[in-house]
């Protein structure tokens, strides 16, 4: 009697425990769904307002995008013939190319691995004269953080890297990023950052 009544609080202590780990697996589904949802708007937003930016505004949300976690935007770009080559080539210094371009296959990580076939990808586009020539004028070696050459030390690059993505990018505007941060918001304008926030 004693042992049937043990085994009954037992089973039923098993099924709480079930009924539980059932009742965290669901709610973590709808977190999970929430958070995807709750990206795609965000995308939704940023590609609408990408969708009709200028060559300014491209460059400045290129400027200030160009971290981990943004492969959309960074693929979108990368895509877009409105961008002038002046913002391919910051972005290609940008997303690193002096340091990845350096690394060994074996060496590099997922991660540096896709972003080192997305420089490629820009750099044959820009070769190829894919995005806008004159719109924006950019010196690789004054006007980026990230300048060619800065890792030396750890040997030449593997791969030849272009002449257009070395030399300076003559064009009709130069941004001054500095001056553009006080009138966008992380690279976009104010109203959608805004909207973004509201999501």
């Amino acid at each position: 009697m004693l042992r049937n009544t043990m085994d009954k609080k037992h089973q039923r202590r098993q099924f709480l425990k079930q009924q539980y780990k059932e009742a965290a697996a669901r709610e973590a589904a709808r977190q999970a769904r929430r958070e995807a949802e709750a990206r795609e708007r965000r995308w939704q937003l940023i590609q609408g307002y990408l969708d009709r930016a200028d060559a300014e505004q491209l460059h400045v949300y290129a400027a200030s995008s160009h971290h981990d976690g943004n492969g959309r935007g960074l693929r979108y770009l990368a895509d877009c013939p409105r961008m002038a080559l002046g913002t391919a080539v910051m972005l290609f210094w940008l997303l690193g190319a002096d340091w990845l371009t350096r690394l060994r296959e074996e060496e590099l990580l997922d991660d540096q691995r896709e972003r080192l076939i997305l420089l490629r990808l820009i750099e044959r586009r820009a070769v190829a004269g894919f995005y806008q020539p004159d719109a924006i004028a950019f010196d690789p070696r004054t006007d980026c953080c990230a300048i060619p050459g800065e890792n030396e030390s750890l040997g030449p690059p593997l791969h030849a890297i272009a002449p257009c993505m070395v030399e300076p990018v003559r064009g009709r505007l130069r941004v001054d990023l500095a001056e553009a941060a006080r009138r966008y918001d992380e690279g976009l304008a104010g109203d959608v950052a805004l909207a973004l926030r509201g999501l």
